[in-house]
């Protein structure tokens, strides 16, 4: 008779538990940011995050990457974290952070419309289907203990979470295109505001 148990455990990564095996009791501020894209190249990506020219070079490297569906993402977090001292068994965690992800999907077409503009498509469709955009903030609150000396190396960490979501951007397109005719007169609008 063979008996098989299956146990399934979830766990994440968490960087105060980290900080706390190397410093210990302490207050930590943390600022870390991720990101990254399958299509997008990391100089054109630096450029995007943080501001600067583009060239065309930049473009057209990230261009020859490009698939049928690209993705591209940033997660931003920086918050503050203390370790309260407890008694002899365990110490005490409590944070605070906010929390900024992005993350979009987009086909080829879609891509060349934003950095090249339209002219590469007079006469042609572009495809900008099934483009879509994930932007959301939010804050944690964080309450958790520390376990002293489960062995010489190990310490064990449990943490509870509270979030206050702030803002979500979401907008996702289905099927759709955008033609560009060859030949339309020039139009030109005049605003004029007046305070």
């Amino acid at each position: 008779m063979i008996i098989l148990t299956v146990f399934n455990g979830k766990a994440q990564y968490n960087t105060e538990f980290i900080n706390y095996s190397s410093m210990g009791r302490g207050i930590a501020l943390n600022v870390d940011y991720e990101a990254g894209s399958n299509a997008i190249k990391n100089d054109m990506m630096n450029k995007l995050i943080w501001g600067g020219y583009i060239s065309t070079e930049m473009k057209d490297a990230s261009d020859k990457k490009l698939k049928e569906k690209n993705n591209f993402g940033i997660n931003l977090n920086y918050g503050t974290t203390a370790f309260i001292k407890g008694n002899n068994k365990f110490d005490f965690i409590v944070g605070f952070k906010n929390q900024e992800v992005l993350n979009a999907s987009f086909n080829s077409d879609f891509y060349r419309l934003m950095f090249y503009g339209n002219k590469r498509f007079l006469g042609q469709t572009a495809d900008i289907s099934h483009i879509s955009v994930n932007a959301l903030r939010f804050q944690e609150v964080k309450f958790g203990a520390i376990i002293h000396h489960v062995d010489s190396v190990a310490k064990i960490g449990c943490s509870v979470s509270f979030l206050k979501g702030e803002q979500l951007f979401y907008f996702k397109t289905g099927a759709n295109a955008s033609y560009t005719q060859l030949r339309c007169k020039q139009h030109t609008n005049g605003i004029r505001i007046l305070i």
